[in-house]
């Protein structure tokens, strides 16, 4: 993806077949990573928000349900198909009747808490869940990027904070966060 992405100003220029190349070998990357370490070494290391290797696994398995329910969105579909995005089988979801009594006036929520809950609901979740639900959701995001017209991927958003960006380079930023988790997980648990 590098070779092929040029920076142009703060404007990323990214093809259909850069995302797709990207997402493809960043699920492919994973798997072999990820999937060769014992589940007990995912228990160790420390990373952001003070997590552990699980937790930043699931971390990356709840963005990219996060990024496939957003792109669904962005691309105007109905609904993500039968794979929906949510925590893997035998995670606890919260409870809608428990409030958080002092937030419950400011609805507005950091990335940070957003991440924390999402990582909560994954608390119980085996690695191997989660790189599944990984998998499921970056399979998910290619199929929609495959089906996307090109001219929609790569016209720019118009969000406040990247008025430039397109929908790919968005994408391409996601791919690229990812692949850094994956890389800081390996490099963590496998000294």
């Amino acid at each position: 993806m590098e070779d092929r992405t040029v920076a142009a100003g703060m404007r990323w220029v990214v093809s259909k077949a850069d995302v797709l190349r990207a997402l493809r070998e960043g699920e492919q990357g994973a798997s072999e990573r990820l999937g060769a370490i014992s589940p007990e070494r995912f228990e160790q290391g420390s990373f952001e928000q003070g997590w552990n290797a699980r937790q930043t696994l699931a971390h990356v398995a709840s963005m990219e349900a996060l990024y496939r329910g957003m792109i669904t969105v962005l691309t105007g579909r109905r609904s993500v198909d039968e794979d929906a995005p949510g925590p893997p089988p035998g995670a606890h979801a919260p409870d809608p009747e428990e409030g958080d009594e002092e937030g419950d006036e400011d609805e507005s929520v950091s990335f940070e808490v957003l991440f924390q809950a999402m990582i909560d609901e994954r608390a119980d979740a085996t690695p191997a869940a989660l790189l599944g639900e990984f998998r499921r959701h970056r399979r998910g995001l290619i199929r929609i990027v495959a089906e996307t017209d090109e001219a929609l991927l790569c016209r720019p958003l118009g969000s406040p904070e990247t008025p430039d960006e397109s929908l790919a380079a968005t994408v391409c930023q996601h791919v690229l966060h990812v692949n850094a988790h994956v890389s800081q997980i390996v490099r963590s648990i496998t000294v």
